[in-house]
């Protein structure tokens, strides 16, 4: 009885090292076997530039350096004009006619302001444009004007009311 109870011990220590030695080597074999297969998008590449000696990358689809977004805007203004004659017919500025306004109380005693607008009116990227150059002429004729008549200013504007879609057109000019 003494020598079958060491063979079924000695099975089991057998059985149990098997064990600890697969749970060790079976991760370690399949990283090996899967680092070599895996393919990741290739995101950079390197460009050789001018100048000062050095490495840079790029991205893959566009290696070239993209110094202005569209070919010959090279202002923000020069930017919105192409942006407004490309999608002229697209919506670009919405606004919502204010309703009512209530004060709403939390279960936690703490007041809230609730706004009620109305539904969006959106304007076009060609009819924002149309605003936008008719009021840099108005401003155009303003300064003239104050310029004309000697008077001296600041240099400065201030706008109030950012919300406001006649302050958006100023800010794009």
């Amino acid at each position: 009885m003494a020598s079958s109870y060491s063979k079924t011990s000695e099975y089991e220590l057998s059985t149990i090292i098997a064990g600890g030695v697969a749970a060790l080597l079976v991760p370690i074999l399949l990283s090996v076997v899967l680092t070599g297969t895996k393919k990741g998008k290739k995101r950079g590449v390197p460009v050789k530039v001018g100048g000062e000696e050095g490495y840079a990358m790029r991205h893959a689809r566009g290696p070239d350096l993209v110094d202005v977004p569209w070919p010959g805007a090279t202002t923000m203004a020069a930017l919105f004009e192409q942006a407004c004659k490309k999608y002229s017919s697209n919506r670009l500025l919405g606004t919502r006619e204010f309703i009512d306004k209530e004060i709403v109380t939390s279960s936690d005693g703490r007041k809230f302001e609730k706004l009620h607008l109305g539904e969006y009116r959106w304007q076009s990227y060609g009819e924002v444009f149309e605003r936008v150059c008719n009021f840099a002429s108005g401003l155009v004729g303003d300064i003239t004007l104050i310029l004309g008549l000697g008077i001296r200013s600041s240099g400065q504007i201030r706008v109030w009311r950012i919300q406001d879609p006649y302050v958006l057109y100023n800010k794009t000019r």
